[in-house]
């Protein structure tokens, strides 16, 4: 009796399955037909994918197969060149009908796209765009031959170009050409400073720089500064005369000024035992005081062009030196002629390079400097001494920033009972932050 109902109620599972996953599939199938309408996609201009992969269901679209693709995406041929695709639940997510544009020299396309006609196809086009997105945006695309319309999903009141949807059409046919959604940040975003902490913090950063500009408003934005760089919470405070301060939402950092980046700061080593892991403990310390970090590796032809950058002011180094070069003992070094332009931190984590000033004076950094700091190594020291010393000073700088820099040299220096060869020139009461 009881495997009676066992079975039965195995049966009323799958049962259930089966009318939840034929309602899905009947649904998806809605999706689809209704965009093909409104892309005016005929049977006659579809092609089968010839494709081997496995079916999604035997139900077929306009007289084709619908067919399931990594991702569970459902991709269709047009005229078996242009590509439409679909996701599982027949959401369109990108089309590329550029094969198909009409390449006539004396068609002024313009003409018979008239205002009536351009808001018709929006209507339609709005139909296709999941919740949530708004038209944001319409521009005009080669002297009227195309507009392009950006749709935008800025939830909590933030601008984010990084979840879009952006749709093209060919003015003279009115034709929808491409297709696409960019969805590199779609979560909800959670600042840890308030806009008014931003403004102070844009305001502090050019009135240390000596920038006289008046607060015009401030943008809560994802961007990046870099194409390769994932996007992040952004404030951009806004002055006069286009003049912006970008402050991060998560850390407070001022991370652009006015389109010149933050102060480079970089971290180089050899690789011998200890000196990439203690680069990359200065790096972070570089990242703490509020420089565009990054760890390389030593060359003497990237660290010379680095040292004369014009945006270089943070430097460290963890190899062997001397007090006219620092080297991978490989034929490559630098030496303090390479030099140019006045630093704000530079640690030489390498023997010798602070038994004198040669090192200090080339950074122009000397004992009477206002926020500047040198460190050095007065004479040789053992790599797993240093090692500790790197550690421990990353350590510290991150349990307490906002002490003087040499207060946590002073803790690092007293965190074991090794002996630190280690000279500091500049201001001993600067916390090192730029």
């Amino acid at each position: 009796m009881k495997l009676k109902y066992k079975i039965l109620g195995l049966l009323l599972i799958l049962g259930a399955f089966f009318v939840t996953n034929t309602v899905n599939a009947n649904e998806t199938n809605t999706r689809i037909k209704n965009a093909f309408k409104i892309l005016d996609l005929t049977k006659e201009k579809l092609e089968k994918e010839n494709d081997t992969k496995t079916k999604l269901c035997n139900e077929n679209i306009n007289g084709f197969d619908r067919k399931l693709y990594k991702k569970n995406n459902i991709i269709y041929k047009i005229n078996n060149i242009s590509e439409i695709i679909f996701d599982s639940n027949g959401n369109l997510l990108n089309m590329d009908r550029t094969s198909e544009l009409k390449l006539d020299n004396n068609n002024n396309s313009s003409i018979s796209f008239n205002n009536i006609k351009k808001k018709n196809i929006i209507t339609e086009i709005t139909k296709l765009i999941p919740d949530g997105f708004r038209l944001k945006e319409e521009q005009d695309l080669l002297d009227g031959a195309g507009t392009k319309l950006i749709f935008s999903n800025d939830t909590d009141n933030i601008e984010n170009k990084y979840n879009v949807i952006i749709v093209s059409i060919e003015n003279s046919t009115g034709r929808i050409i491409t297709y696409s959604k960019i969805e590199e940040f779609n979560k909800r975003v959670l600042a840890n400073i308030t806009i008014q902490e931003a403004k102070n913090i844009a305001d502090g950063y050019l009135h240390k720089n000596n920038v006289d500009a008046n607060f015009v408003k401030i943008k809560f934005v994802i961007d990046k500064l870099k194409e390769d760089e994932k996007p992040k919470p952004i404030y951009k405070v806004i002055y006069d005369n286009e003049f912006e301060v970008w402050v991060g939402a998560k850390d407070g950092r001022v991370l652009l000024i006015n389109g010149v980046k933050s102060l480079d700061g970089k971290s180089f080593y050899i690789s011998e035992t200890f000196e990439p892991e203690n680069a990359v403990n200065l790096r972070e310390i570089l990242s703490i005081l509020g420089y565009s970090t990054s760890v390389n590796y030593f060359s003497s032809s990237t660290v010379k062009a680095y040292l004369k950058g014009h945006n270089s002011y943070g430097f460290t180094f963890s190899g062997h030196g001397s007090t006219n070069s620092i080297t991978d003992n490989s034929g490559n070094h630098v030496s303090p002629s390479d030099v140019s332009g006045k630093w704000k931190f530079v640690f030489l984590d390498a023997c010798s390079t602070a038994a004198n000033n040669t090192w200090s004076n080339a950074f122009q950094i000397y004992n009477n400097s206002s926020k500047m700091i040198f460190m050095g190594w007065f004479k040789t020291v053992n790599i797993k001494v240093s090692n500790k010393f790197c550690k421990n000073l990353n350590r510290y700088v991150k349990r307490n920033s906002s002490i003087s820099f040499y207060s946590n040299i002073w803790n690092a220096l007293n965190a074991t009972d090794d002996y630190y060869p280690l000279r500091f020139r500049g201001d001993k009461s600067w916390n090192g932050k730029i």
